[in-house]
């Protein structure tokens, strides 16, 4: 069964992804409690590979 997440269409049109673009958080939205809340536990990792994420990943509480 495929999840719900791969089973989405990408937006067709440019009026589409200009919709999502501004829903968006951003210079002009902050983010919701629920969106802070979820992106809470994220690394944002730019260079080493996974031997990086891994680490900054091991440095996060549980």
């Amino acid at each position: 069964m495929k999840s719900d997440v791969t089973s989405r269409k990408f937006p067709a049109s440019s009026e589409e992804w200009e919709a999502i673009i501004a829903e968006a958080p951003g210079e002009d939205r902050p983010p919701t409690p629920e969106e802070e809340a979820a992106w809470s536990s994220g690394v944002v990792v730019k260079e080493g590979g996974y031997p990086a994420v891994r680490a900054a990943l091991a440095g996060l509480p549980t």
